[in-house]
């Protein structure tokens, strides 16, 4: 779990840990994820090639993935239920699995947004706080995602 104040380079880290991976790596925005899995959900979800995913194939993907990053979790402070089931689903499925997840939030404001059981799978991993200004530094050593595909 990367936490840390916007712009300390959590995301950059993320994508740095993922293409030092060199494997089958997912990475997704949280927002991004949920409105897949809502898509996914009603049917409305295609993959590159034209076919229609279904939920559970959503959900496989997630799981397959050698290493998952989830990025930007709690940006907003307002939790929908199907904003909550898709980071529970999210760290069940990645149980003791290479997994990235970065916030803003801190782990109490965790506990207070979602739930203490939420939190405490979160803090169930290695906790790194990662401080100071990457917006300083620039981008130039944050990889785009497409230099970590496999």
């Amino acid at each position: 779990m990367l936490l840390g104040e916007a712009g300390a380079g959590k995301t950059c880290a993320a994508l740095l840990l993922a293409k030092f991976a060199k494997t089958l790596v997912f990475f997704s925005r949280y927002r991004d994820w949920c409105d897949r899995l809502r898509w996914a959900k009603r049917g409305e979800l295609q993959s590159l090639s034209g076919f229609r995913l279904s939920e559970v194939e959503v959900w496989d993907e997630w799981r397959r993935a050698q290493f998952a990053v989830l990025d930007d979790i709690g940006a907003r402070r307002e939790i929908s239920d199907h904003a909550y089931e898709a980071l529970i689903g999210a760290l069940d499925r990645r149980e003791g699995m290479p997994t990235v997840y970065t916030s803003n939030l801190s782990l109490e404001e965790f506990g207070r947004s979602y739930d203490d059981r939420v939190a405490s799978r979160l803090s169930a991993g290695t906790l790194v706080y990662v401080e100071g200004d990457q917006r300083v530094l620039g981008a130039a050593g944050c990889p785009d995602f497409t230099e970590i595909l496999p």
